[in-house]
């Protein structure tokens, strides 16, 4: 038996092979990058919100009468807060709604809106706000005569306090 001192040759390296995987992963990702890109560009995201659209009286009376039909739509609302207390509590408040501003007060629509309790914080029976809304649907609940109604349910967006009756 006899032994070598030499060491024994290196196995060859591919080096072919890793240059060939490393340039297929390359051109995927490009691939996706770029369809990335051209989908963005022609499909809105789901994390950019439509703008809310301003309404007019009209418009607004359609919302009121079918608030399922329009479920899903950002509008732009006006209202005075009739009723938000302990039994509402902080997320939900009761408001007669309207497509147009007023200066003192407003006869709209009975309405439910919506939020969280840190954007709905400011917020008081009384107040007269501008909001941007997203309608919801209708929603049912007991009134304080012992029956049950139902309203236009909106969740706000975003909530501005213009003024205070009372």
């Amino acid at each position: 038996m006899t032994f070598s001192t030499e060491p024994t040759p290196a196995r060859p390296r591919r080096r072919g092979r890793t240059i060939v995987l490393a340039v297929a992963v390359l051109g995927l990702l490009v691939v996706v990058a770029v369809g990335v890109v051209v989908n963005l560009g022609s499909a809105p995201s789901p994390f950019v919100e439509e703008p809310a659209r301003s309404l007019t009286a009209r418009d607004w009376a359609l919302i009121a009468k079918d608030p399922e039909a329009h479920s899903g739509e950002r509008v732009v609302v006006h209202g005075l807060v009739t009723q938000f207390d302990s039994t509402t509590g902080t997320k939900r408040f009761r408001a007669e709604v309207d497509a147009v501003p007023q200066e003192d007060s407003i006869s709209g629509t009975n309405t439910i809106l919506t939020g969280s309790g840190r954007d709905l914080d400011p917020v008081v029976e009384g107040d007269l706000f501008t909001a941007e809304v997203t309608v919801e649907g209708a929603a049912s609940y007991d009134t304080a005569l012992g029956g049950s109604t139902t309203a236009p349910e909106l969740e706000v967006d975003s909530i501005t306090v213009t003024g205070h009756v009372g």
